[in-house]
């Protein structure tokens, strides 16, 4: 049975009518005891049968994750054949939820990927990722995070195998999810470097998503990430990447767009908060959408995405640097008609306050941006008497 098994092409009903009649017992039984022939009909034949959702629980109820970790673990040069089914089979498992009654299952495969082939490893991070994807994963997220899970996988960014740097970047996307704060101390910057460039770069829009995830976990305050968002021109590329995802959307290539909006919005709410320390990286960062060959896409993105607001906020209670910043950032998003209808006159207060209170070097540039606005007559004459 076990050969015919392995060999068959079974429809989903056939599967479920062997798992109903109890296909799965004799064959774990024979994957345990057999002899090598055996376990590997029988892992093929698991494997085949794995595929279905019901038969997933079945499997977990035979007992078999424990000796299919045991077989990964294994060095008996015999039993290698076995390990990739294993793998296979071990990533079908982790789907269920039940997977998670046994909490060490995760770090023991946390341990095994750097001593496995590419095939291995791959199956591994998607059963990893299928774990830590569970809504009760919390407590095994953050074991996984406490022993070093997200230091153990940074090596795996710059792997050739797409298939497997992906799952990397999706899980380290999915433990930094809930601690921002911790992804600051554990991701260093050469690593971020490279998930930058992945945005940047990858063709693979699965890659591109999680890679902008991952970003959109720090917390903004952290100066280190917006500066190398600032320096490697990262927002421009972002854009592009939106006016260049197609209309009709799938599951993949709305994640990427909800990551995408998750790296840059949080650079907006930082700016309506009251924290003022990172206004000036922040505004660097965002600045970069309102270069020359640019800044009219780059306009509407950010307007898009509430950010003409915030900037408008930031010559109120920033520093010099930062108001500057602001100034020139709102001169040009006011070349477009639509905002200097939708934000000139809330902007309008904020400037003629800023003209008679602020650094004195800026008001040749908030007299061209006034003008620009087209002010009534009573702010045409508080400019003349600020700028004269």
């Amino acid at each position: 049975m076990a050969t015919a098994l392995s060999r068959m092409e079974l429809t989903d009903q056939s599967r479920a009518s062997l798992g109903e009649a109890g296909a799965i017992e004799p064959l774990v039984k024979m994957f345990n005891a057999g002899n090598l022939e055996a376990k590997l009909c029988a892992s093929s034949a698991l494997q085949n049968l794995s595929s279905l959702k019901e038969n997933i629980q079945r499997l977990i109820n035979s007992g078999i994750v424990v000796a299919l970790l045991q077989l990964l673990f294994s060095v008996t040069s015999v039993l290698m054949t076995l390990r990739e089914p294993a793998s296979a089979i071990l990533a079908r498992i982790a789907q269920s939820e039940s997977i998670l009654v046994s909490q060490d299952i995760a770090q023991q495969m946390l341990s095994l990927l750097h001593l496995s082939s590419p095939v291995i490893k791959y199956h591994l991070l998607q059963a990893l990722n299928s774990i830590a994807a569970h809504p009760s994963a919390s407590k095994v997220k953050r074991k996984m995070r406490e022993n070093g899970a997200v230091q153990l996988l940074q090596p795996f960014l710059t792997e050739t195998n797409t298939k497997i740097r992906t799952g990397a970047l999706e899980l380290i996307y999915t433990l930094s999810k809930d601690l921002p704060g911790e992804l600051t101390e554990q991701l260093q910057e050469t690593h971020l470097n490279i998930i930058v460039n992945i945005i940047s770069t990858s063709i693979f829009e699965s890659e591109k998503a999680a890679a902008a995830g991952i970003l959109s976990n720090f917390p903004v305050s952290d100066k280190k990430v917006t500066d190398i968002i600032k320096k490697a021109n990262l927002l421009p590329i972002i854009v592009s990447i939106m006016s260049s995802i197609p209309a009709t959307s799938t599951p993949t290539t709305e994640w990427l767009t909800q990551s995408i909006a998750g790296a840059v919005s949080p650079l907006v709410q930082s700016l309506l908060g009251n924290e003022r320390e990172a206004d000036e990286a922040i505004l660097g960062a965002l600045a970069t959408l309102l270069q020359d060959e640019i800044w009219e896409n780059g306009s509407n993105y950010i307007a898009k995405n509430s950010g003409v607001q915030a900037i408008i906020k930031v010559p109120e209670l920033g520093t010099v640097k930062a108001q500057e910043q602001a100034v020139w950032m709102l001169e040009r998003i006011f070349r477009v008609e639509a905002h200097r209808v939708q934000y000139g006159e809330s902007a309008q207060v904020v400037l003629i306050d800023l003209a008679q209170k602020g650094d004195p070097k800026l008001k040749p540039t908030i007299a061209k941006l006034l003008a620009q606005l087209e002010l009534l007559a009573n702010s045409i004459k508080l400019l003349l008497r600020y700028f004269t």
